[in-house]
């Protein structure tokens, strides 16, 4: 069971599993949600004990190890570094990032309302790097949370 779980935070289609017997249910992530999950969430979505134990047998395609991950929010500051750039390298920069997320989502994640992924971090960083900025993209904010995707 998690301690340190915020319940508040999990999606109400995110499914969970109740599969004691798996043999990897001491290190999944969503059976250790289930343990905890309080008595004010009075439904939640659970796996099929059939297809459960199929799954167990399988190997599971929904596990998800028990591990927090570093999350960005806001880019505003990684904005701001390409200002250090020539004007058209800087435009090219903030292009390119619009360019990997699209326009709806380059304004989420600009304005903090849609975290930047570890992966989607390390992308920047490798822009960061072809640019030949030394310095690391600084998010405006850190969160760790644990990786329910």
């Amino acid at each position: 069971m998690l301690t340190d779980f915020d319940y508040t935070l999990l999606p109400e289609n995110y499914t969970l599993c109740l599969h004691d017997a798996c043999p990897r249910a001491k290190e999944c992530l969503r059976r250790a949600i289930a343990e905890g999950v309080p008595a004010a969430h009075t439904s939640i979505r659970v796996f099929s004990p059939a297809a459960a134990r199929q799954m167990a047998v399988a190997g599971c395609m929904y596990f998800r190890p028990i591990r927090k991950v570093r999350y960005a929010r806001g880019i505003e500051t990684v904005l701001k570094q390409f200002e250090k750039l020539p004007y058209r390298e800087a435009r090219m920069a903030r292009a390119t990032l619009y360019g990997f997320f699209g326009r709806n989502m380059f304004y989420r994640i600009r304005h903090g309302e849609r975290f930047v992924f570890p992966e989607e971090q390390e992308k920047i960083a490798a822009l960061f790097r072809r640019l030949g900025l030394k310095e690391e993209p600084q998010f405006d904010e850190y969160i760790e949370r644990y990786d329910l995707r």
